[in-house]
C-alpha cells in the first residue's frame, strides 16, 4: 500500500522496483467535492486525532504529546474521534488536569467526519505502523496540517510544504513540531496546498496505476501489487 513495502519487497526477493506495483488506497470523492473551509487562527488552535483505541495506534504516545502540549498552551484543545464505547478507557492516556479540553467524538458518517474536520487546523497522528494510514490523508484533503510518524503511507504523502513527520514514538519531537506550527512567528498554513497535494490520491488513479502496470508494453512472467 505505500512504497516502503515496494521497498522491504524489492529488497527481500531481489525484484526491480518496476515489478512491484503500489497500489495507494484513495480518497471517496466527498472529501474533495465540498469547498475547504478557512483555515483561521482558531482552528488553529485546535488538534484532532481520528482512529481508534488501540496500542498499534501509538496512543499512548498521544496522551504523552497532547498532555505537554494543553499544559504549555492553555489556549489549545484537543479532539478524538473513535468508538463511543472506547472513550472513558480512551481519556485515560490523558492527564487528569487536562482531560475536560478533550472532546470525545463516535464514529459517525463521512459527512459528519468532514464537518469534524472543518472545524480543526492540526492533525495529530503518532501511529506505530500502518497500512496506508487514510484518516491523516483525509485530514489533507481538508486542508489541515498533518503531523505524523515518518512511516508508512504518511512517506508518500505528507511533504516538508504541506505537514511534518516525526519519529516514531517520538513524543518530543511531535511536541516540538506543533509547537513550531502554532508559533505566532509562523503563518497560516496554505490549505488549498495542503488539499491539492493530496487530491491526487484518489480511487480512479489507484485504479489507472494498476491499469497502466498491467499494460505494460513488455512481458513479464509475474508481477505483485502492494
Amino acid at each position: 500500500q505505500h512504497t516502503q513495502d515496494q521497498q522491504y519487497v524489492c529488497k527481500t526477493y531481489g525484484l526491480a522496483q518496476d515489478l512491484v506495483h503500489v497500489c495507494h488506497s484513495g480518497l471517496a470523492p466527498e472529501f474533495l467535492e465540498r469547498p475547504l473551509a478557512p483555515m483561521t487562527h482558531e482552528r488553529m488552535q485546535r488538534m484532532l486525532f481520528v482512529g481508534q483505541n488501540a496500542f498499534y495506534k501509538g496512543v499512548h504516545c498521544l496522551g504523552e504529546i497532547v498532555t505537554s502540549l494543553l499544559r504549555e498552551f492553555p489556549q489549545l484543545s484537543m479532539t478524538w474521534v473513535c468508538n463511543a464505547a472506547d472513550h472513558e478507557n480512551a481519556l485515560s492516556h490523558f492527564a487528569v488536569d487536562i482531560r475536560h479540553r478533550v472532546q470525545m467524538i463516535g464514529w459517525g458518517t463521512q459527512q459528519q467526519l468532514i464537518d469534524t474536520l472543518d472545524q480543526h487546523g492540526i492533525f495529530v497522528f503518532p501511529t506505530l505502523a500502518e497500512g496506508f494510514a487514510k484518516a491523516p490523508l483525509e485530514a489533507m484533503s481538508r486542508g489541515i496540517v498533518v503531523v505524523a510518524s515518518d512511516c508508512c503511507g504518511m512517506r508518500d504523502y505528507v511533504k516538508p510544504d504541506t505537514g511534518l513527520l516525526c519519529g516514531v514514538g517520538d513524543v518530543q519531537g511531535f511536541v516540538k513540531s506543533i509547537t513550531n506550527v502554532i508559533s505566532p512567528e509562523n503563518s497560516t498554513p496554505n490549505s488549498k496546498q495542503i488539499a491539492y497535494e493530496a487530491s491526487s490520491f484518489t480511487w480512479n488513479a489507484s485504479a489507472n496505476g494498476l491499469l497502466q502496470f498491467f499494460s505494460g508494453n513488455q512481458p513479464r512472467c509475474s508481477k505483485t501489487i502492494l
